[in-house]
């Protein structure tokens, strides 16, 4: 087994990913399309989403109906959760 010279730099650190928001006329039309038998790869794919995340809005999706149904067209892309600070900075 071959070993790292000891005089070559360490690897860089990868940068994180950002994390996007979907808003919630995205989030909505998701679950329209999964109510006409739409897989979640399928419309990640069309999207530009992961399944996972998909998955993820499908499983809140009665919660999401009625925050859609009870906002107002202005304020539907202000809609996100928040997370305290010991999350976001980890």
């Amino acid at each position: 087994m071959t070993k790292r010279p000891a005089n070559s730099p360490p690897a860089a650190a990868p940068t994180p990913k950002k994390r996007k928001r979907v808003s919630l006329a995205v989030k909505l039309d998701i679950i329209k399309r999964n109510e006409k038998w739409q897989g979640p790869s399928e419309i990640g794919r069309a999207l530009g989403l992961s399944a996972s995340t998909v998955g993820t809005i499908l499983k809140n999706a009665p919660r999401l109906k009625e925050v859609g149904e009870s906002v107002t067209p202005t304020t539907t892309t202000k809609f996100s959760r928040s997370r305290d600070c010991v999350m976001e900075n980890m």
